[in-house]
């Protein structure tokens, strides 16, 4: 699901992203092997599941779970409008695991 963005809101979006030192633009793909299709930018690095989802908000964008294995240049969308965060292996809530050579981490679409 691409989201389309308003030039005004992709202008303001791109000032706050200055502003903000700990979120990061990354690039994904559609497909599940990590090989690029379909390229679109994503934005992580968000503390909280709620702090993503108002950013999304704010801008008409999406929250969406990548998945990256080591070696890929591009994450690889695999979920979008995520409802909870990730399970922690203390059971505790969090916005990235990884695991072996598989990462997994929540963040906000956009099409640039």
């Amino acid at each position: 699901m691409k989201t389309q963005i308003s030039i005004k809101n992709f202008i303001n979006l791109k000032k706050e992203l200055s502003k903000r030192q700990n979120l990061d633009l990354v690039d994904t793909t559609s497909q599940a092997n990590g090989y690029p299709s379909n390229e679109v930018t994503a934005i992580i690095g968000f503390s909280t599941l709620e702090t993503a989802e108002n950013f999304a908000k704010k801008y008409g964008l999406s929250t969406v779970l990548l998945h990256k294995r080591d070696g890929w240049h591009f994450w690889a969308r695999i979920n979008y409008n995520v409802l909870r965060p990730l399970q922690g292996s203390r059971g505790g809530k969090v916005m990235s695991i990884s695991e072996d050579t598989h990462n997994y981490i929540i963040g906000v679409e956009f099409m640039n």
